[in-house]
Formats: structure tokens, C-alpha cells, sequence
């Protein structure tokens, strides 16, 4: 999967540049997830992890199945993260997956 985090505040004062981040992971996303971008990707983490072009190919056919579709998260995943993150830190109640995510931003760089 793929997921940015940043704060409400800085969602208050800095939203276009908040935006900008996120328009970019989602390009990012597009541009890893197509057939015709295995050789760049393959070769980009074959030299980013300082690995053999055979085994940055195979690790980006498992990977691929991982990444979101299209930078939402399925509500189910939603759900599922919230609850090992509250099982992990032991909290009695778990927050509303409101207070937590927050994907409009990604909806208004997909519309456009």
C-alpha cells in the first residue's frame, strides 16, 4: 500500500501544498502501476536498493497487487488499520475513521 500522513493544521494552513504532494503520489501510483513502466520501475529500485534488475523486476510483481488502486483506501482496510493500530497502542476505544483519514483531497486530484 501507499499512504501520506500530515496534520490537520498543516491541512488548515498549507492545503495547495498538501495538494501538490498528493497529486504527485497519485501520479506516482499511475505511472508504477503500468505494463509499459516495468523497465524504469524495475531498473529505479535495482538502483535505489542496490539490488539485480531480475530481483527488482520480481519484487515489483508482488508489490504491484499491494498498491491502491487509485490512492483511497477500501473501507475495509480503513477498518482493518484502525484496529491493529488500536490493539498495538492498547486503546479502549477506537476513533471514528473520520478523525483519522481524510481522502478529499485525492478526490479533488482525481476529478481534475
Amino acid at each position: 500500500q501507499s499512504a501520506l500522513a500530515t496534520t490537520k493544521e498543516k491541512l488548515k494552513r498549507k492545503r495547495d501544498e498538501v495538494k501538490a504532494v498528493v497529486r504527485a503520489m497519485v501520479r506516482g501510483l499511475d505511472f508504477v502501476k503500468k505494463p509499459e513502466n516495468k523497465a524504469r520501475v524495475s531498473a529505479f529500485i535495482s538502483r535505489y536498493l542496490a539490488i539485480r534488475k531480475e530481483d527488482a523486476a520480481e519484487s515489483l510483481d508482488l508489490m504491484l497487487p499491494a498498491l491502491v488502486r487509485d490512492g483511497i483506501l477500501e473501507d475495509s482496510k480503513v477498518k482493518m488499520s484502525i484496529e491493529e493500530t488500536a490493539s498495538r497502542i492498547k486503546l479502549k476505544e477506537l476513533p471514528q475513521h473520520e478523525e483519522i483519514f481524510d481522502f478529499s483531497l485525492v478526490r479533488e486530484v482525481l476529478t481534475r
